[in-house]
């Protein structure tokens, strides 16, 4: 929607991430120090992290968007259930906790197998580190499912629209449908899951709400949302958003869009990859595309434009071009401005010495037309 913004909490003037602060597994490009990074080749870059928490305005996007509610969206890191350490985001410490330290086993084995165990693990190295000091500040509270909707609802970033930017009520549900063209309709989808890690699963209304409300539009097509994929849809544990109601995985999923022959492409993201699955049913009518798209915060940072074609010979395509910040693709690092860190963002990236190449993706999961018999012929 567009405005102004400042990307920090606590201290004003100064960061205090562990990229400022922290051990040497770190890349910490303001100080003249080695680290892990730097000797693989990454430089000095005196004022980077000061300039990265600078007051940024965006003019906004100049057409309407909307809201598909995902795991970072709902819990600490994407990954830790709610309440559990929700004073972590309060203090005045932030951990500086290496991947070999016995204790980062341990919240490991806690996360997967008793999320329970975290809050205790945490508050023990607030005093046994290792930590850093860092500057509490009450604004990091976090919120809720039901808060981040209502944000949705604010005037003051109705943008180029709609209202709720997809939500259709503040206290209503954080799934919906929207029309995208005519004859082609988007139901949005949440499958987060607070006690699932990461991964996710569907609800029983919600699969309820949208195996009706596709085939309520049986005379359109139809394209579905959701953050996460039909294999990391796993979650096995209750969700504590809708209590007492049956969890379903992807592979269920998978079989209730199966029965709808108007369904064209199911897409979604979070496994930060470039990723085109066909999902072929018991005709070419009940068979659709599934579309993953790569993740804007690591390598390759793209985004997809999906344009659908009538034919007009009983098929239709779905073009998905991938698109790219526009940003000079050789970094200044003397050059601090808004347009010069998205090209240190671009190159840093690209050379990141745990970048994943695979997440590129093959050629046919990139720039392609994907071809499906027209079910509404």
């Amino acid at each position: 929607s567009g405005g102004t913004i400042t990307p920090n909490t606590g201290a004003k003037n100064r960061f205090e991430g562990l990229q400022a602060l922290g051990s040497s597994l770190y890349y910490r490009p303001e100080l003249d120090s080695w680290d892990i990074y730097k000797d693989k080749g990454f430089i000095q870059i005196p004022g980077m992290l000061h300039a990265a928490i600078k007051t940024h305005t965006s003019p906004g996007l100049n057409m309407p968007w909307y809201a598909v509610f995902g795991n970072h969206d709902d819990q600490m890191l994407g990954t830790v259930p709610n309440n559990i350490v929700d004073w972590l985001y309060l203090s005045n410490v932030k951990y500086d906790l290496p991947d070999t330290d016995p204790t980062a086993a341990a919240i490991g084995r806690a996360l997967s197998k008793d999320p329970s165990q975290l809050g205790a693990l945490l508050a023990g190295l607030r005093t046994t580190g290792p930590a850093i000091p860092v500057t509490a500040d009450a604004s990091r509270r976090p919120f809720s499912p039901r808060e981040f909707i209502r944000r949705h609802f604010d005037p003051s970033i109705k943008g180029a629209g709609p209202i709720g930017h997809g939500f259709t009520d503040p206290d209503g549900p954080s799934w919906y449908k929207f029309q995208i063209a005519a004859g082609l309709v988007g139901i949005s989808l949440n499958t987060t899951n607070s006690l699932g890690i990461a991964d996710g699963s569907i609800s029983q209304r919600q699969l309820d709400w949208m195996n009706k409300t596709i085939a309520t539009h049986r005379d359109q097509l139809v394209m579905v949302f959701s953050h996460h994929t039909s294999t990391t849809m796993t979650a096995k544990l209750p969700n504590p958003e809708t209590p007492g109601e049956a969890q379903y995985d992807g592979a269920h999923l998978v079989a209730q869009l199966h029965r709808h022959p108007n369904v064209i492409a199911w897409v979604n993201g979070h496994t930060h990859r470039n990723e085109m699955i066909a999902h072929r049913g018991k005709t070419a009518k009940h068979s659709f595309w599934e579309i993953n798209t790569a993740s804007h915060i690591d390598f390759p940072q793209l985004a997809r434009i999906l344009e659908v074609t009538d034919n007009r010979d009983g098929t239709i395509s779905i073009f998905t071009p991938l698109i790219e910040a526009d940003s000079r693709y050789t970094a200044d690092p003397s050059d601090l401005s808004q347009a010069g860190l998205a090209s240190l963002y671009r190159e840093l990236s690209y050379n990141d010495i745990h970048r994943d190449d695979d997440l590129l993706g093959k050629p046919n999961d990139r720039n392609c037309e994907l071809l499906l018999t027209n079910p509404l012929h």
